[in-house]
């Protein structure tokens, strides 16, 4: 009986040693992030022992030298893709897309890239048409006010962007004559309710998802937080809440997001106050169960967050 008392003692010693040298560990190499990221030197990063928070420190520096050759130094694919995409993004460089891999990551940065310099040649370099190749032509033509590239947009049934385009005009300039050009008729009816503020039209809109749209946009539009508690998808509410209080300048209602992400670019975003990110994709490391988990802060780049 003692003795295996004395094995069960010992055993649970060295599971509270083996944690505390993982917590040390962990530490240091947060420390050694923390230093590259201010230091702006990505040598700091190969002392790092954790693969993913040495590859994370890679991409850090990467973005903040806007030197991509960094992101050569990541050796998980999908990380290395994913180093090239913020930095083409960020700094509008479309030949760097061409250096990723995966073609899901290198249309969402010739997209990305495409809406940065609002240049909708860039869409036609996108290989799948429905949805990435709508989406960027979508998002070119709301940036540059250009309302022939909707008909460039080839799914034009439901829920295609080819509707939502038109929806985005018809607000923008008050025709409700574009509304009329929409087929799915809850996008027509978010259509009339966006240029009317009448909350009663979302209401008769029978696709939930739109309807929630409705509430959403109604809610910035009008500035009636209220509107946000009609919308039952927990983060379609807070980004409402969020939207709300970005549109309205109310640091108080930035409360109201119970995700501190968010919440602190919420907060940030209002009161000009870059404090309150930590640096570019900053992780803090904790130990809990002998699990490792890290808690995202806000970004200084509010494009990738």
């Amino acid at each position: 009986m003692r003795t295996k008392f004395l094995v069960c003692l010992l055993l649970a010693f060295f599971a509270i040693l083996l944690n505390g040298c993982i917590l040390s560990q962990l530490l240091k190499d947060q420390s050694y992030a923390s230093a590259a990221m201010e230091t702006k030197n990505s040598s700091l990063c190969e002392k790092i022992i954790a693969g993913s928070i040495k590859e994370r420190c890679y991409a850090d520096v990467a973005v903040e030298t806007k030197d991509a050759s960094i992101c050569e130094k990541i050796s998980v694919s999908f990380e290395k893709d994913q180093c090239y995409d913020n930095i083409a993004i960020l700094f509008e460089d479309v030949n760097l897309c061409e250096k990723i891999t995966s073609s899901s990551v290198r249309d969402s940065c010739y997209s990305g890239v495409a809406v940065g310099v609002g240049d909708a040649t860039i869409c036609e370099k996108i290989s799948v048409s429905f949805p990435p190749m709508d989406s960027c032509y979508f998002s070119v033509a709301t940036k540059t006010g250009n309302i022939s590239l909707c008909e460039k947009i080839t799914e034009r049934s439901m829920r295609g962007w080819w509707g939502w385009c038109y929806a985005y005009f018809a607000t923008k300039n008050r025709d409700v004559s574009l509304c009329e050009k929409i087929t799915y008729n809850p996008l027509k009816d978010f259509c009339y309710a966006k240029i009317s503020k009448d909350v009663a039209l979302c209401e008769k809109i029978t696709d939930d998802s739109i309807k929630e749209s409705c509430y959403g946009d109604l809610a910035v539009l009008t500035e009636d937080i209220s509107l946000c508690e009609k919308i039952t998808g927990e983060g379609e509410k807070h980004t409402c809440y969020f939207d709300v209080a970005v549109q309205t300048k109310d640091v108080d209602l930035c409360k109201k997001i119970i995700y501190s992400s968010p919440k602190n670019l919420c907060y940030a975003m209002i009161t000009k106050d870059v404090a309150i990110c930590t640096p570019f994709s900053l992780l803090k490391f904790f130990i809990y169960h002998n699990r490792t988990f890290h808690i995202l802060s806000c970004s200084k780049h509010p494009i990738i967050f």
